[in-house]
């Protein structure tokens, strides 16, 4: 009995080990994912501004007011996905 009582409290404590060592997983794997879509965001800014810059007048600037928001809707995205991550990460423990 007491060494089916201590296996289960070692299993217990290396059962919350493995959470913490998934928990760190999750926020290293949320923050690259992160650096991934704000890379990929701020690239597809570059192509289109280029594109962009092939206007004039009012088209160029309509073009780069379109660009500017995508930028911004992609690193809110990211963001957001990011931080929802992060918290389950923090619940996982």
């Amino acid at each position: 009995m007491d060494a089916q009582q201590a296996y289960a409290e070692t299993d217990e404590i290396a059962a919350k080990k493995l959470t913490k060592v998934e928990s760190d997983a999750m926020i290293k794997t949320a923050n690259a994912d992160f650096d991934v879509a704000s890379a990929e965001a701020k690239g597809g800014y570059d192509v289109a501004k280029e594109k962009c810059d092939a206007l004039n007048g009012v088209d160029k600037t309509a073009c780069l007011s379109t660009a500017d928001a995508t930028l911004a809707a992609n690193q809110a995205e990211a963001t957001a996905i990011r931080d929802a991550a992060l918290v389950s990460a923090e619940h996982h423990e």
